[in-house]
């Protein structure tokens, strides 16, 4: 899967982290990165998906002009 940069790294920490239940770490890491393998079978960029599924839902806040 080649290299990470920063925050890309950071970003499969957090999502690492947000999915650990009862400090299993490896587990859910080695589930993460499996999921990664298959998904780049049929993807270009699996960061860049991940990347862009986050971003889609990220809350959005609105500027309220009166």
């Amino acid at each position: 899967m080649g290299d990470f940069d920063g925050e890309q790294k950071e970003l499969i920490k957090k999502l690492v982290n947000f999915r650990m239940i009862d400090g299993k770490r490896m587990r859910v890491r080695t589930i993460v990165y499996k999921t990664f393998h298959r998904l780049a079978r049929t993807e270009r960029d699996v960061i860049k998906l991940m990347v862009d599924a986050v971003d889609n839902i990220k809350p959005i806040y609105a500027k309220w002009s009166k």
